[in-house]
């Protein structure tokens, strides 16, 4: 009976999805305001799935910063297509 326990990995999860330790998190009030939305718009797009990556710790919502500047970094630029003449 003695010997070492050792459990089955939890379906669908996986380290390589945890983030690293050293990231940093922000607050949904500091998104917001980096952002220059509400944070009910920031929980608006939460809901419809549409903003920045998040993970919850417990209750709280945070957002990794580089995840936030990766988002960022995916969203439409303005003004670099060429216009065309008619």
């Amino acid at each position: 009976m003695g010997g070492a326990h050792t459990e089955a990995p939890q379906e669908g999860f996986s380290m390589s999805a945890v983030p690293p330790f050293n990231t940093r998190y922000l607050t949904e009030l500091e998104i917001a305001d980096h952002l220059g939305v509400s944070v009910s718009c920031l929980r608006r797009w939460r809901t419809e799935r549409r903003g920045p990556p998040f993970t919850k710790i417990s209750t709280l919502v945070r957002y990794p910063l580089n995840e936030l500047e990766a988002w960022i970094a995916t969203l439409p630029k303005g003004g670099e297509q060429e216009r065309r003449r008619t």
